[in-house]
C-alpha cells in the first residue's frame, strides 16, 4: 500500500479531470471528503454525481417529524459541497434503496456523463459497498461494467480490517470484504478538520452526543477522520 500525501501520490496529475459517482448524501463526507478538499484546491476539474437524496434513512436528528428528509438532505449535500469548494455537482432523485432496480438509467448516466465531462479518472465506492449496502454496491457494479477498460476507475474502501459498522445488517450479500487499498491518503490537520465539518454538515445524520460514543469510536478507531483509501479497479 502506497502512503500518499499529495494529488500526484495517487497518480492523479494536474491534467486530470475527476468524475465521481456516489450513492447518497453524506457518502462523499465519511469516504472522500479530504479528497474531494484537495482536488478543488488544487483546481482539478471535478463533478460530483450523487443518485439519491437519502430519503429512507431511519436518522432524522434535528428534525421535526413533518420535516422533509429529502430535501433536509439535499440542503445538507449543497452545504457540505460549498465547504469543500465543490462546483460542480448534481444531485438526482433515484430511489434511495433502489438503485440496483434502475440498471438502465443509471449506465444511461454514467455514459452521458463520460461523454459529457470526458473524466481522466472515475472514482466510486468499491463493490462490497463497503459494508454491504445494496446501493452502493450496484452502483459500483454499474461503473465498473460501464466505465471502458481503458479508463482509470479508483475505488474508495476503507482500512483493512475494518470492523463493519451496525448498517452492515441491511447487506444482501452473504460474505462482505472490502476492497484491499492500493493507496493510503493521510490527511493534514487541516484537512482532519474540513473532513469533520463536512461530516458535521449532515446533522440530520451525525451527532455528537454521550450516547453516540461508541460510533465516534467506530469512526476514530477505522481512521475515518484521518485517513482515505483507495484501490484500483479490478473486473
Amino acid at each position: 500500500m502506497k502512503i500518499c500525501h499529495c494529488l500526484s501520490d495517487l497518480n492523479i496529475q494536474s491534467s486530470a479531470r475527476v468524475l465521481i459517482f456516489m450513492p447518497h448524501p453524506d457518502d462523499e463526507a465519511v469516504f472522500i471528503s479530504g479528497l474531494l478538499y484537495q482536488l478543488s484546491q488544487d483546481h482539478i476539474p471535478t463533478r460530483v454525481i450523487t443518485c439519491t437524496r437519502g430519503e429512507a434513512s431511519t436518522l432524522r436528528y434535528g428534525l421535526s417529524p413533518r420535516a422533509n428528509l429529502a430535501k433536509a438532505r439535499y440542503k445538507e449535500l449543497t452545504q457540505a459541497f460549498s465547504i469543500l469548494g465543490i462546483n460542480d455537482f448534481q444531485i438526482l432523485s433515484l430511489p434511495d434503496g433502489g438503485l440496483g432496480g434502475k440498471r438502465r438509467q443509471i449506465v444511461a448516466l454514467i455514459k452521458h456523463q463520460l461523454h459529457k465531462f470526458n473524466p481522466t479518472c472515475v472514482i466510486t465506492l468499491e463493490p462490497d459497498g463497503i459494508y454491504g449496502h445494496p446501493d452502493h454496491v450496484a452502483l459500483s457494479h454499474f461503473v465498473t461494467q460501464t466505465v471502458p477498460a481503458n479508463l482509470r476507475v479508483l475505488y474508495a474502501t476503507v482500512r483493512p480490517n475494518f470492523t463493519l459498522p451496525k448498517a452492515a445488517h441491511m447487506a444482501k450479500i452473504t460474505v462482505i470484504n472490502p476492497a484491499l487499498p492500493d493507496y493510503q491518503f493521510n490527511l493534514s490537520s487541516h484537512h482532519i478538520f474540513i473532513k469533520i465539518k463536512t461530516i458535521l454538515t449532515h446533522h440530520s445524520q451525525f451527532k455528537i452526543a454521550l450516547k453516540k460514543i461508541p460510533e465516534i469510536i467506530f469512526f476514530i478507531s477505522n481512521r475515518i477522520p484521518t485517513h482515505e483509501y483507495f484501490a484500483n479497479r479490478f473486473d
